[in-house]
């Protein structure tokens, strides 16, 4: 059985690393992620996370600059930890799960399109007698769960050109200016 495990692991392993190096990733250097987008700025409460996607745009060739024309602000992460499943000889399984709602914005706080969630999730074998080795696997589980959502994340932002851009500021710009013309019309009768 330990050698089912170990292969297991390995295998994961070498997965997670064929999948790192499919999408472009790259554990040193400049990685150039061709974004017509050139300089953004980061916002959001969740300190690890804004910091790791900080340095996956940086190392893609973003520039992350407060005075930057529109802002990824990082509404949520979520860190989910399932109930355990026994399974057998002592062991059980755990779902771990994490999730991140982030948001376009321009400058002035106003929101391009609507909130993003990315979600992604793993189980995880775990002993009875080894909590502390259990932990450690949860937490590094969690890292790898977070790198996975950063490249997901890099790779959306990328994806949207400027007149994707624009479009959507015009688009969200008339219908708050609609909007504020109906509340005064409504307000002066």
């Amino acid at each position: 059985m330990t050698y089912c495990l170990r292969q297991g692991v390995v295998l994961t392993l070498l997965f997670t690393i064929s999948l790192l190096s499919a999408c472009g990733f790259h554990l040193r250097g400049r990685v150039d992620i061709n974004s017509e987008l050139k300089t953004l700025s980061i916002s959001g409460s969740h300190q690890h996370y804004t910091r790791e996607l900080t340095r996956a745009l940086q190392v893609g060739g973003i520039t992350v600059s407060d005075s930057a024309p529109y802002t990824v602000n990082v509404i949520k992460v979520d860190e989910q930890t399932g109930d355990q499943n026994l399974l057998s000889a002592g062991r059980s399984e755990q779902q771990l799960t994490l999730k991140v709602t982030y948001q376009l914005e321009t400058r002035d706080k106003l929101p391009l399109f609507n909130p993003v969630t990315l979600e992604t999730m793993r189980f995880i074998s775990l002993g009875q007698n080894q909590s502390n080795a259990a932990q450690s696997e949860k937490q590094l589980t969690f890292e790898e769960l977070r790198q996975i959502l950063i490249i997901q994340n890099v790779q959306r932002i990328a994806n949207i050109s400027k007149r994707e851009l624009k479009a959507e500021e015009d688009r969200v710009r008339e219908a708050q200016a609609q909007k504020q013309a109906a509340d005064q019309s409504s307000t002066g009768q």
